[in-house]
């Protein structure tokens, strides 16, 4: 399923960078070398990332979206 409609980033490819290593929104689009245009798909990411790491709350906030 397509998360980032943008960059067409799949769960499966979120999955993959999480899988790496990636242990933010936006270590997610280093790791394809993409930025995030409409923002959109932060709040998913996100919650894939929360969901991966029971005990850690990633906030991504109106500060997050403000470069976008």
């Amino acid at each position: 399923m397509y998360v980032c409609i943008c960059n067409a980033l799949t769960d499966k490819q979120i999955d993959a960078a999480l899988e790496d290593g990636a242990v933010s929104w936006s270590a997610v689009y280093a790791h394809y070398q993409c930025e995030p245009k409409c923002g959109k798909c932060i709040p998913q990411i996100c919650e894939r990332l929360n969901s991966d790491n029971p005990g850690s709350s990633v906030y991504f906030g109106s500060s997050a979206l403000s470069n976008v």
